[in-house]
């Protein structure tokens, strides 16, 4: 009987341990809207470089998802960059990214 109920123990925790895994890896744990994904990117941007662009557009929520991408646009003046954002750690609702702006503007035309 002892066996039994300690076996019971084991199998219990596994499927505990399985279901967490799937959520993590799922990304449900966090994600930034819109507008705050779009005010951290000018916020570091301007920390770095001493001022900000007009305008980033991101094209919705960065889901917190470790090594997850999301591409958006860098506006200042006339001239458009790309930028990529990457989700580099999650721990509860906070989300972190790295930004990296293109090398070369985005031809007219493009987003």
């Amino acid at each position: 009987m002892r066996r039994r109920a300690t076996a019971v123990l084991v199998l219990v925790g596994l499927l505990l341990t399985a279901a967490c895994s799937v959520d993590v890896s799922a990304g449900r744990v966090g994600s930034m809207p819109e507008r705050q994904v779009e005010q951290q990117v000018m916020d570091s941007l301007r920390e770095k470089y001493g001022r900000a662009p007009d305008r980033i557009d991101c094209p919705g929520r960065l889901v917190g998802e470790v090594d997850r991408t999301m591409r958006c646009t860098l506006v200042d003046g006339d001239t458009r960059f790309g930028l990529t954002l990457t989700v580099t750690s999650v721990s509860g609702k906070r989300v972190r990214f790295d930004i990296q702006v293109d090398d070369t503007p985005l031809p007219d035309g493009t987003a």
